[in-house]
């Protein structure tokens, strides 16, 4: 029974042995290519990765920013910044156990409407990025829902994809609208919107201060405004802005 005992512990310290050794391993082959037979073999088993518990873990954070035109009493058309519409849903809610559901709402909103940019050509994408209202000898050109299909589909005869993106496209005219009137408290004529995307560090720098990517911006043209700003909902925003930025 002694000897039993004895070899069982014996097993047991040689596989913990083993299995730091494997871990030390896999550490100390960070810095080398991922071909590497050593990390190739013992990876599975001994590296520690972001997606141990999730293996679909987002590796991307989605910013939306928006500015909007507006014409003064002059008849001079004034632009405002880029306002950090994620940025400031998530100001007030860092380290709270738990945060407002207001912090996902642009996220979501972005993710979403890159999802249907991404199905269309490259072609339609490109006209999908362009204004579609314009300025010309103080005149004001604003195409209309069929115009502005039309332009994007072209020859091809994917009409489903380019009508789904259209509507995303109108949804966010009216989120743009209201957030950019709730900001700067003056009525829009015109808005804009960027999707800034930020990927996070991998796990071998996540000790870096600096980026190790850089951001990838896709910026969208000019649309016309929501007219008929939901009045309500301006108000919800200037609180919540109001809230998040400590007013």
């Amino acid at each position: 029974m002694a000897k039993q005992g004895q070899k069982k512990r014996f097993i047991a310290v040689l596989t913990a042995l083993v299995m730091v050794l494997g871990y030390t391993t896999v550490a100390l082959s960070m810095s080398v290519e991922a071909s590497s037979p050593i990390k190739s073999t013992l990876s599975p088993y001994f590296s520690q990765k972001w997606n141990v518990f999730a293996p679909n873990i987002q590796k991307k954070d989605y910013f939306l920013e928006v500015r909007s035109r507006t014409v003064n009493d002059d008849g001079k058309t004034i632009e405002t910044d880029w306002i950090p519409v994620t940025a400031i849903e998530r100001r007030g809610n860092k380290g709270q156990l738990a945060p407002s559901r207001i912090q996902k709402l642009s996220q979501n909103v972005s993710t979403s409407y890159l999802s249907r940019y991404h199905k269309l050509t490259s072609d339609q994408r490109e006209q999908a990025r362009e204004d579609f209202v314009t300025r010309s000898n103080g005149k004001r050109n604003v195409m209309d829902d069929s115009e502005i299909v039309s332009s994007i589909k072209g020859k091809q005869k994917n009409s489903s994809s380019v009508v789904r993106f259209v509507r995303m496209d109108y949804m966010l005219v009216r989120y743009a609208t209201v957030f950019a009137e709730a900001h700067s408290g003056n009525p829009a004529s015109e808005v804009q919107w960027r999707v800034v995307r930020k990927q996070n560090n991998d796990f071998e720098h996540r000790f870096m201060e600096s980026d190790q990517f850089k951001d990838r911006i896709t910026t969208f043209g000019w649309r016309a405004s929501d007219a008929g700003a939901y009045e309500p909902a301006v108000e919800h925003l200037e609180q919540m802005i109001d809230r998040q930025e400590g007013h």
